[in-house]
């Protein structure tokens, strides 16, 4: 049932922006996922190379061996 709320909420939001999108999944599952859990990393692939990620209960992003910190470039 988690994973129908979770698609639901996707199919729901209007934004791309990644931290938008976790940011409207956190709201639509509180309190709506019978005691469990959800982790997500959600990420932007521009054309020009750049990658947006937000990372919500879930391991950090890595690039080239390291964990990308927040504000990071990888390119």
């Amino acid at each position: 049932m988690v994973v129908a709320a979770v698609i639901g909420a996707l199919r729901d939001g209007t934004s791309r922006d990644p931290g938008d999108v976790l940011e409207h999944l956190n709201r639509a599952l509180t309190g709506n996922t019978g005691g469990g859990f959800v982790t997500c990393c959600c990420a932007l692939f521009l054309p020009d190379g750049t990658v947006t990620l937000a990372n919500a209960g879930h391991l950090a992003a890595y690039c080239d061996r390291r964990e990308v910190e927040v504000g990071a470039e990888c390119r």
